[in-house]
C-alpha cells in the first residue's frame, strides 16, 4: 500500500515546488517591469529596437541577474532567453500585438516534464503593458475560453497555457 501512495506524494512535492517557483518568479519579472519602466518611461521605449525580443532579454537581465543569456535566429524571427541562478529559464517574445509579448518561464529549466502547466508556464503582456498570467479573465487565453485549458491530460497544442492564472490564484487543477 505504502508502495502507491510514496509517488503520488513525491508528485505532489514537484507540483507544489513548480508553483511556488512560478509564484516568485512571476513577482520578480512584475517588478523587473516596474523597473524597467520606470528607467525607460515605458516597455514599448525598452524594448522598441531593431530587435525588441533581445532588448528585452537585455533590459530584463539587468534586474533579475541573469547567469547566461543567448539569442538565435529561427525563421527570420530572433528568439531570446536567459538563465536564472536558480535554474529558471526564460524566453522572451516582444511582437506588435498582445499575442507576440510574453515571457514563458521553464521554473526548472531544461529537466523534464517541460510541459506548460506544469513546470512550465506563460506570462503575457497586454498592450497598456499590464503583465498578466495566461488565462485572466479577457485574454486570449481565458479560463472559460477553450484556448489554452488548464486540463490535466489534456494534449491539445494550446494544453496548459492558461494554468499560470490557476497558480496564482491558489486554484486546483
Amino acid at each position: 500500500m505504502a508502495s502507491l501512495t510514496i509517488p503520488d506524494l513525491i508528485t505532489n512535492i514537484q507540483e507544489q515546488q513548480y508553483k511556488a517557483s512560478f509564484k516568485k518568479t512571476f513577482n520578480s519579472v512584475t517588478q523587473a517591469a516596474i523597473e524597467i519602466k520606470e528607467d525607460y518611461g515605458s516597455l514599448n521605449n525598452a524594448f522598441s529596437a531593431t530587435d525588441p525580443s533581445e532588448q528585452m532579454r537585455i533590459a530584463y537581465c539587468d534586474y533579475m541577474h541573469c547567469l547566461k543569456e543567448f539569442s538565435w535566429n529561427q525563421q527570420g524571427n530572433c528568439a531570446s532567453a536567459a538563465i536564472l541562478a536558480d535554474g529558471t529559464t526564460l524566453n522572451f517574445n516582444w511582437g506588435l500585438t498582445a499575442l507576440e509579448r510574453d515571457i514563458v518561464i521553464d521554473v526548472n529549466g531544461r529537466k523534464k516534464p517541460n510541459t506548460m502547466g506544469e513546470d512550465v508556464f506563460l506570462v503575457q503582456f497586454e498592450l497598456d503593458e499590464r503583465i498578466l498570467p495566461a488565462g485572466y479573465q479577457g485574454g486570449y487565453y481565458a479560463l472559460n475560453a477553450g484556448n489554452g485549458a488548464c486540463v490535466k491530460g489534456l494534449t491539445a497544442y494550446y494544453a496548459g497555457f492558461s494554468c499560470a492564472t490557476k497558480v496564482l490564484t491558489n486554484t486546483d487543477y
